[in-house]
C-alpha cells in the first residue's frame, strides 16, 4: 500500500506526496495544503460584514416568530433587580439608591416603546 487517495482532491497519490503528522500522515496531500490559504482567504473576502448581514436578515425574516419568541419576556415579568440596574446604569448610582416608584415608572416606560415599536414593523 504505497498510495492514499487525497479527501480534498480525491486523486490517488504516492505517499511520499503527503507530509507527515503526528500520528501517520495529513488527510491532504502536499498541493492541497498549499492553496488551502489562498481558498481560505478568497472565501473569507467573498463572505463579507454585508453578507453576512444579509444572511442573518433573511434568517431573521424566516424565523421571525421562534426569534421573538425566545426573546420576549413579557414587561410584567422582569425582575425588579434587573431595572434597578438598569436605571443605576443610567443614573449612575447605586441599586439601593434607586425608588420603587422609579421602578414601575421604567416598566411602563419599556412597554411603551415595546408597542411603538410593534407599529413601526406593521
Amino acid at each position: 500500500m504505497n498510495t492514499k487517495v487525497c479527501t480534498k482532491c480525491g486523486r490517488e497519490l504516492p505517499l511520499s506526496e503527503y507530509k507527515k503528522r503526528k500520528h501517520g500522515l495529513s488527510f491532504y496531500c502536499k498541493e492541497c495544503i498549499k492553496l488551502y490559504p489562498v481558498e481560505d482567504y478568497n472565501f473569507r473576502r467573498r463572505t463579507t460584514d454585508l453578507h453576512r448581514k444579509e444572511l442573518m436578515k433573511k434568517y431573521y425574516e424566516v424565523n421571525k416568530d421562534k426569534i421573538l419568541t425566545k426573546k420576549r419576556i413579557s414587561i410584567s415579568d422582569l425582575h425588579d433587580s434587573y431595572i434597578k440596574g438598569r436605571l443605576a446604569q443610567k443614573i449612575g448610582c447605586s441599586c439601593r439608591d434607586v425608588p420603587v416608584g422609579l421602578i414601575e415608572f421604567q416598566r411602563a416606560i419599556l412597554a411603551t416603546k415595546r408597542e411603538l415599536k410593534q407599529y413601526k414593523t406593521i
